[in-house]
């Protein structure tokens, strides 16, 4: 397999020029925030809400300076050396909300302050965060949030599975270790998986047997992003996009070590986890540094094991960051390795499985410099080199086939100053190439692609109206190796693509208790290099795959209208959305099988007109002081308009209620998840039935004098049913897990 991967020397050196770039603009451009005598101390104490008790081990963040510090047992904090003006104090703790204090600092004077903080609950459902832009390593605002105490009780072995029961959510599986997201019927490539606002260079998005390389065990949250905010990240947005925020380049400064560990073990596959992640400050620098470890067997059904479905896996990474008043600079490196099984193919294609191995090294160099000027915030510019290699192998130890992609991805975000009623606006550049190259079985070309991009994203604030807005311009080319013409796939040649992409999302605040508003959305996405020139067998999906060099760009628009209702603690959302997508790119079953393996299915991709339409409802109400109910359903209907035909693998009407209970920093509920049968399928795709499963949740949290233990214990599938979901792959070799035991332990220091 040829492929060109960039040498250590040439990496060092682009890794040594980015660093130059991220410190030139703090010697070049004026920063009023590092002027001599501008400093001004922070000291306060944070306090529970009603009770008056100091809560220890809180985070306080300073947004715009990136600069925080925790919490002593008695509640109180300081932070010194800051620079003068109005910035946001924002607090995280495990247990209470997280709130956001506007305060202004003055020049060699000292503000004192006490932070109230209440107790948080659980929200099962969607969670729209409503808090200005942060400096934390998000770009954008999220529409749903996990972190804290709802992260640790749903944490599974894979993002899919950790965010799985969100309303609009379902995942895509081939057994349990290559599971990806999928959003309102939307996945692959139209739903971007970022890790640190960044992509991940892996294949997940192309095959339903490639696993996404992010573990979950070390994750601090997890982000999901629709509408304007979305484009900021890729023109493919239609789905969403999912953010895993780990933080692997420190960004702020800190007085003490810090940092969590967790272990993780469940019964359903004999599986365990552990890992931990620490910074610390290294004299000028700030250090960070994580590492995890996963190891299951096979999963256990109620029919009995689902065979080949072990996974290990293997990750790590270290970061160094120079933090000051001004910003920060850093690089870090990291390497994530895994081994997994695919279960046996239902049709014979594998009657023993296939054992997939991969490895992805990624390097990253980061920059953000508070600007505060030329019309700025801040600038922030990033460059990250990923190299992913990956063997599929049958059960004999033949290597069937290979795959290696080397990508290269910049980006340069400007922060625009608020303007009047112009608020939060960004302007960036991305560029990035990817070299790809396969081999064994496969005849797919060796190609190099190279992509470009422009966006502006803003938001208008009006007293009860809210305007967010976004529009963008990509360009991408792909170039094979060789020229030639193919029977099957045809004129394989160079390709260019370009289009707009733009967005519109209003919201009308009627009362301190209603808004309604909605999302107008046209999206841009090029066919990838799988889907125009692939050709050969691929076991692990299943299929003898061929592409279509001839594929046009996909172009759709989404369409979305919502309604929120909120008072104190309890909310209810509703919604309902179309999207209409012109030339949707998917691998149809031909119903044929190849003449090369008689034992496999062709699956040839087409581009065909596809009308999706669906409904979320969400909600979250106290029943009393310490009794809540909080739920979620959602129904996507999909169809081939030309055929007249049901779009393939669409999740059925799915829903899940929770009864939940809590006291303290102790809780405990039970949930209902259910789905309706499946009979609107593709051709060739074999209905499902509906299911009702329950599950139970308990978690306890608590303090000593030095350390914060989080405890979350659970039982799935409690009554060991037999179900099956739609969109898991291989439901005609087994049903889904058995009932399972699952604890996590997490300490933080």
């Amino acid at each position: 397999m040829g492929n060109r991967k960039m040498s250590i020397a040439s990496f060092v050196f682009r890794m040594a020029v980015v660093f130059i770039a991220s410190i030139f603009p703090v010697i070049c451009l004026p920063n009023p925030a590092v002027s001599p005598g501008a400093n001004a101390t922070l000291k306060g104490v944070i306090v529970e809400e009603g009770t008056a008790e100091p809560i220890g081990f809180a985070n306080i963040l300073l947004q715009e300076m990136n600069r925080s510090v925790t919490s002593q047992e008695d509640g109180s904090f300081v932070l010194e050396q800051l620079a003068a003006g109005p910035v946001t104090l924002k607090t995280f703790r495990i247990g209470y909300r997280n709130i956001a204090v506007p305060v202004e600092l003055t020049a060699g004077d000292t503000l004192e302050i006490v932070l109230i903080l209440p107790r948080a609950v659980i929200h099962m459902g969607g969670v729209t965060v409503e808090s200005s832009r942060t400096g934390d390593g998000s770009t954008v605002r999220p529409d749903i949030l996990f972190s804290d105490k709802k992260l640790h009780q749903a944490l599974g072995q894979t993002i899919a599975q950790t965010i799985d029961y969100e309303p609009g959510i379902s995942q895509r599986t081939m057994g349990p270790a290559p599971a990806r997201p999928v959003l309102r019927g939307l996945g692959g490539d139209r739903l971007m998986m970022l890790e640190d606002s960044e992509q991940t260079g892996d294949l997940s998005a192309t095959s339903t047997d490639h696993a996404v390389v992010i573990e979950p065990i070390t994750a601090e949250r997890i982000e999901v992003i629709r509408g304007p905010e979305a484009l900021v990240y890729g023109s493919n947005t239609l789905g969403g996009v999912i953010n895993v925020f780990r933080g692997y380049v420190p960004f702020k400064t800190l007085s003490t070590l810090s940092g969590s560990a967790s272990l993780q073990g469940e019964t359903t596959n004999s599986g365990y986890a552990g890992g931990f992640e620490m910074a610390a400050p290294l004299g000028m620098f700030t250090g960070r540094f994580d590492a995890s470890y996963r190891d299951a067997r096979n999963t256990n059904t109620p029919e009995g094991p689902l065979i080949n479905t072990s996974i290990q896996t293997k990750n790590g990474s270290a970061g160094l960051s120079l933090v000051r008043a001004w910003g920060f600079a850093g690089a870090a490196a990291s390497d994530y390795m895994s081994e997994y099984g695919i279960p046996p193919d239902p049709n014979g294609g594998h009657p023993a499985g296939v054992n997939i191995k991969l490895d992805r090294k990624h390097l990253e160099a980061k920059n953000q410099l508070l600007v505060n000027s030329i019309g700025l915030r801040r600038f922030e510019a990033s460059y990250n080199h990923s190299v992913y290699f990956h063997q599929e192998f049958e059960s004999t130890g033949y290597l069937g086939m290979e795959y290696g992609v080397v990508s290269d991805f910049f980006n340069v975000l400007g922060f625009l100053k608020n303007r009047g009623r112009f608020k939060n606006g960004i302007l960036g550049l991305r560029a990035s190439s990817r070299d790809f190259a396969s081999g064994g079985l496969t005849f797919t070309p060796d190609t190099f692609e190279m992509a470009a991009a422009g966006f502006y994203y803003e938001e208008m604030h009006f007293d009860e109206f809210l305007l967010h807005g976004s529009l963008r311009f990509d360009y991408k080319s792909i170039a094979p190796e060789e020229e030639r013409l193919s029977s099957t796939v045809g004129l394989i040649h160079p390709r260019t693509f370009s289009d707009f992409s733009l967005a519109l999302s209003p919201h009308w605040l009627i009362n301190q208790k209603w808004t309604i508003g909605g999302t107008v959305m046209r999206t841009f996405r090029a066919p990838t290099t799988e889907e125009l020139f692939s050709e050969g067998p691929h076991l692990a999906a299943y299929s003898y795959e061929v592409g279509n060099a001839d594929l046009s760009k996909e172009n759709a628009i989404g369409l979305e209208l919502f309604m929120d209702m909120k008072v104190e603690d309890a909310y209810i959302r509703f919604a309902i959305y179309q999207n209409d997508i012109k030339n949707y790119i998917f691998p149809m079953n031909t119903g044929e099988k190849s003449w090369r393996r008689a034992d496999l299915y062709i699956y040839k991709y087409v581009g065909e007109h596809a009308l999706m339409r669906g409904a979320e409802l969400s909600f979250h109400l106290p029943l009393s002081q310490h009794l809540h109910t909080a739920g979620s359903a959602s129904y996507v209907w999909g169809e081939l308009v030309d055929f007249h035909q049901p779009l393939p693998y669409i999740p059925p009407l799915e829903a899940k209620v929770n009864l939940g209970y809590e006291v303290g920093q102790f809780s405990v509920s039970t949930a209902v998840r259910a789905a309706s049968d499946q009979e609107r399928v593709g051709e060739f795709e074999s209905p499902t039935d509906g299911y009702v499963i329950f599950d139970l949740y308990v978690q306890h949290v608590i303090s000593t004098q030095r350390h914060l233990h989080s405890f979350s214990f659970a039982v799935e599938n409690i009554f060991d049913a037999v179900y099956r979901k739609h969109l898991n792959r291989v439901r005609e070799v087994m049903p889904e897990p058995g009932r399972n035991f699952r604890l996590l332990y997490k300490i933080f220091i």
